[in-house]
């Protein structure tokens, strides 16, 4: 009996992480998107891809969704952001202290982007 409540109280303390500050590298499940890294400061953020390097507040809503605020500097990107809303990255699961994610935009819950797992490089 020991045994077991001890497992079930890791179990539950290790699902309730949040992704501290630090260096993130975000792996995409789609072999046509480039990982991006990602800078978590506090209450802001920086995120570098491949042609850019953006950089706003960052919104927590739970220990398991945020939201980046204006994270693209295209006119694509900023006409998206304009019809469907910022976009929301939700943490789906926590292993080996990896961050599987699903984004989707907050105005559009039902439109769900390229998932995929925040991967830390740096923490501090």
């Amino acid at each position: 009996m020991l045994i077991l409540l001890i497992f079930f109280t890791l179990n539950v303390k290790s699902q309730n992480q949040t992704m501290q500050n630090g260096i993130y590298l975000m792996e995409y499940n789609s072999p046509t998107k480039n990982s991006n890294k990602l800078v978590l400061r506090d209450s802001l953020y920086v995120l570098y891809t491949e042609n850019d390097t953006i950089s706003n507040r960052i919104f927590w809503i739970s220990k398991r969704k945020f939201i980046l605020k204006d994270c693209y500097n295209t006119e694509l990107g900023k006409t998206l952001t304009n019809s469907f809303g910022d976009i929301c990255y939700e943490i789906t699961d926590i292993k080996n202290g990896r961050f599987s994610f699903k984004p989707y935009y907050t105005g559009q819950l039902h439109i769900t982007l390229t998932d995929g797992i925040f991967v830390p490089l740096n923490l501090k």
